[in-house]
């Protein structure tokens, strides 16, 4: 197991300070909160003019107009849901609520961990580096979310990590468990972006699991900012799509996908700067330097983020799933909950908005929530024909997205 230990974790360690983006190397903050410039798209969508430029960069320069004060947000236990009643947001200094009893924690935490989170001194060398338990993000027979929490008083060091364990089934063979594990790895520590989870090293955890070290974002997750708000205002919810966009296009122009694109897996740091994570279900669709998309098949994701596409075609372009989950996900923001459960003619409210858009006809919902320019995009976005969906790069250079000014949270005066 000492292989997968490598020396990222004392370059992190001695160059975290409490005035910094926690858990990220100095070395990586003007990476996490700088510019993006991307390669102008082929084609674009349907009324929007052609990009002059071979490059354009996004406008994160405009004089930011809005923050999100995350740190007063109210988070709320995974169980609910966007079908659920809402609260007001009300303050609290915890971003989470544990998701377990301390009974279950723990009986696990003492015997499959190896009791890795003791608080006895130097009980296991991965709290050694990383710091003591001091928050329980989730736990299910999958994984265990933790935060962990190192303090040093000279030099003044206050760091805060993510750690997720996978957790080994009763009868899962070694090789399938590390299988499993290294796909979700290796996908996600070679991914380098302001809006993606950065996953700094695979650990080996107590008695023969593993657990990959991760950035801690304080903010929450998008489904709790969701439930404890009701509806997000325009201005946020916009900024927040476009940050979303931004990673799915990194994701895209390196040949992955996630397939699992929810609010629940979009996290947010205490200044609302978005990161995508959770790459369980992500997978590679093309190889770099070829052009050929390799097709992808069968159902993956949450319900009601997956594509209709999924449950009617044998194979298919796995982008366009990234794409219908973001615009899916984008009205949950405005509207605070989700207009189907299931896409499919079977659930009465995809049911409806087939019908209403079988000749390209206008939705009220969609009106009411969204700018002529926005309509135009989303509408594409959910395109029940895959084909007719507009690729990352087009979106991101839509009139709508040009236009929207993200927050200060990825201003880069702010790094």
């Amino acid at each position: 197991m000492t292989r997968y230990l490598s020396p990222f974790v004392n370059r992190v360690l001695g160059r975290s300070s409490p005035d910094i983006l926690v858990g990220v190397p100095e070395q990586d903050r003007n990476n996490l909160l700088g510019t993006d410039t991307f390669a102008s798209p082929k084609y674009t969508l349907q009324g929007e003019s052609q990009a002059k430029s071979s490059t354009y960069t996004t406008d994160v320069h405009k004089k930011a107009t809005h923050n999100h004060e995350l740190r007063t947000v109210k988070q709320r236990k995974r169980k609910n849901s966007l079908w659920g009643t809402k609260r007001s947001r009300n303050a609290t200094p915890r971003p989470f609520l544990s998701s377990c009893s301390e009974m279950e924690w723990n009986e696990w935490a003492t015997s499959e961990s190896g009791n890795l989170f003791s608080n006895e001194p130097n009980a296991c060398p991965i709290t050694g580096k990383y710091g003591q338990v001091c928050d329980i993000l989730a736990f299910n027979p999958h994984t265990a979310l933790v935060v962990l929490h190192f303090s040093q008083a000279a030099p003044q060091i206050e760091a805060y990590y993510a750690l997720k364990v996978f957790r080994r089934g009763p009868q899962q063979s070694t090789a399938s468990y590390e299988r499993r594990i290294r796909a979700e790895f290796t996908i996600a520590s070679s991914l380098n972006h302001q809006n993606i989870i950065r996953t700094f090293e695979l650990v080996p955890i107590g008695n023969d699991s593993l657990g990959a070290c991760m950035e801690y974002c304080s903010g929450g997750d998008l489904h709790s900012l969701i439930i404890a708000s009701d509806t997000l205002r325009q201005e946020e919810a916009d900024c927040f799509f476009k940050q979303l966009m931004r990673g799915i296009q990194y994701l895209h122009d390196n040949g992955i996908v996630h397939r699992d694109l929810k609010p629940e897996n979009l996290l947010l740091n205490a200044r609302g700067c978005l990161k995508i994570s959770d790459f369980g279900n992500a997978e590679s669709f093309k190889v770099p330097g070829e052009e050929e998309v390799h097709v992808s098949s069968g159902l993956c994701g949450s319900t009601p983020y997956i594509s209709p596409e999924q449950f009617t075609e044998p194979e298919f372009d796995p982008r366009g799933t990234d794409i219908w989950a973001a615009a899916v996900i984008y009205i949950a923001m405005r509207l605070g909950r989700n207009m189907w459960k299931v896409a499919t003619p079977l659930d009465e409210g995809f049911a409806d908005w087939m019908e209403q858009r079988k000749f390209k006809g206008r939705v009220s919902w969609i009106d009411d929530i969204c700018s002529i320019e926005s309509r135009k995009v989303l509408y594409s976005m959910l395109s029940i024909n895959p084909d007719g969906r507009p690729e990352a790069n087009q979106i991101m250079s839509s009139r709508w997205l040009q236009d929207i000014q993200c927050c200060n949270a990825v201003a880069p005066d702010l790094s």
